[in-house]
């Protein structure tokens, strides 16, 4: 002869021809409750404080900083060097657009091939204002030569790339 075992849990009512589903034990909520409310969340950035900007006084030199981030977007452009090196210091759209561009010029111009690395010819900067900086770079490639320009801001205390132009 075989004996069943039952096991009892803790929404059991003791015998088990009454045991009731987990579900129908679980306390229930008032259904019409608004559970938009309950969530405390502010969505008014007004009152929030200012991101860390740095004075451009505690930055380095703009002019040196937009003339490595350009000679790295050519090359990034190029192929000879990963858009990934730069995400640090581009605004997210910035990079994402630039990755785009990238993949596009890949898949139809395929892998690139070696060539020689672009050289900056002069490079100027102008402060727009307390926290941002324009900077106008000629960056020749193999015997062309190129208008970039690069707009800088002062973000957690450190420059951030937020338009590149390349003519």
């Amino acid at each position: 002869m075989s004996t069943v075992h039952v096991m009892r849990t803790p929404f059991d009512t003791g015998h088990p021809r009454e045991m009731k589903s987990a579900a129908h034990q679980l306390p229930t909520r008032h259904m019409h409750t608004n559970r938009w409310k309950q969530i405390d969340v502010s969505w008014d950035y007004s009152t929030q404080p200012e991101p860390l900007c740095a004075a451009i006084d505690d930055l380095p030199d703009p002019a040196q900083w937009g003339r490595a981030v350009a000679l790295a977007t050519v090359e990034a452009l190029r192929g000879s060097r990963s858009i990934f090196q730069l995400q640090r210091w581009l605004a997210p759209e910035l990079f994402e657009a630039l990755h785009r561009r990238i993949a596009l010029n890949t898949r139809l111009d395929g892998k690139a091939k070696p060539t020689a690395s672009p050289i900056a010819r002069s490079s100027r900067a102008c402060l727009v204002s307390d926290t941002v900086a324009e900077t106008t770079h000629v960056i020749s490639v193999s015997g062309r030569s190129r208008g970039v320009c690069v707009r800088l801001e002062a973000c957690r205390k450190q420059w951030l790339v937020t338009a590149i132009e390349i003519a």
